[in-house]
């Protein structure tokens, strides 16, 4: 176990994750490289993780933890890192885990090649630990980018998630950095503000991040009226683009139309969703005519045709697209591991 290296602090914002809590505090525990801060903010969770929580701090002296009424991830993860003492700083969502080698590797790549932010594969597994994919190709090895090349990066979603989870930074990343509370997917909105401190970010495709497929995960959740926090975390990244990082402007225009249209499909036939998913077809119909028609991807192209032609046509289509999709993504990734 490396002990000698500069402290690493660890933010897990824990709410209602008591059956996953234990495998994921675990994981950190056990990594290779040893000289950790394990900080773990209790949202006020309304099951035993307050207490699981203490019990763990009282077992490792590596251990802080944090008690707070409910007020969101966001919340807990800027709580973390106001009291984070470490160089380093690392996040872990209280339902995933992480390799044992994650962080050694991490850090070691972030000395190696003198840059800010390191980040590494993710693999999505079930809650037995089954892979069921990868976000990306694992065999694709280490990559270097600059500023703007990781800014673009981050807009595809696969090699530089959105997640906040699969990285280690720099702690002076987070100087003035602080997630925006009341708001879920507020990794979609911090993350390229990070990306834009950091004069340079390495990337390894090895997959030392395991994302669990839970029921009640805001991703796989019944779906609400919360679900549009993400059409209003894509606008306020737009945004950002526009200011700071033009030359991928209308990529960053495109994924926010392909945020909006999930958006549409999923919340289609929910009544008290129509205010919002209205707000979601103008955003999605005012990005599209704003981007060049030679600069639009046929796929999007496609899917605006289709609401224009009415959102039942759309939201038809849309559930065989996405059943085709994923199984064939189903049947390439048993292909790629058979």
């Amino acid at each position: 176990m490396n002990v000698a290296g500069p402290l690493i602090s660890v933010v897990i914002p824990v709410y209602n994750t008591q059956k996953y809590l234990e495998r994921c505090v675990e994981s950190v525990l056990c990594q290779s490289y040893g000289n950790l801060e394990v900080i773990l903010v209790d949202d006020g969770s309304p099951d035993n993780c307050g207490k699981m929580c203490d019990a763990f701090a009282q077992q490792d002296a590596r251990i802080r933890v944090i008690h707070q009424d409910n007020e969101g991830q966001a919340s807990a993860r800027n709580r973390g890192l106001d009291i984070a003492k470490g160089e380093y700083i690392g996040f872990v969502d209280s339902d995933d885990y992480i390799d044992t080698g994650m962080y050694n590797s991490l850090y070691t790549l972030l000395v190696k090649n003198d840059v800010q932010i390191a980040c590494c594969g993710t693999c999505v597994v079930d809650e037995q630990g089954k892979t069921k994919s990868t976000f990306n190709n694992p065999t694709e090895g280490i990559i270097l980018y600059d500023r703007d090349q990781a800014l673009g990066e981050h807009l595809h979603n696969t090699r530089i998630t959105s997640s906040l989870c699969d990285k280690l930074y720099v702690a002076e990343i987070f100087n003035g950095i602080r997630m925006i509370e009341g708001m879920i997917y507020e990794d979609m909105e911090v993350l390229p503000r990070c990306l834009a401190k950091a004069q340079q970010v390495v990337y390894s495709s090895e997959p030392l991040y395991y994302n669990v497929m839970t029921a009640n995960s805001t991703m796989r959740g019944r779906f609400s009226l919360r679900q549009f926090d993400m059409m209003k975390a894509g606008k306020l990244r737009f945004i950002f683009y526009q200011k700071s990082c033009h030359e991928h402007i209308n990529l960053a225009k495109e994924m926010l139309i392909e945020i909006c249209l999930s958006l549409i499909y999923k919340s289609y036939g929910n009544k008290e969703c129509d205010a919002l998913r209205n707000e979601a077809i103008r955003e999605a119909i005012v990005c599209y005519k704003s981007i060049e028609a030679r600069q639009q991807r046929m796929k999007t192209r496609f899917k605006m045709c289709l609401l224009h032609i009415g959102i039942p046509v759309f939201s038809y289509t849309m559930k065989l697209y996405y059943s085709i999709s994923k199984s064939i993504n189903e049947f390439m990734f048993r292909m790629s591991r058979s």
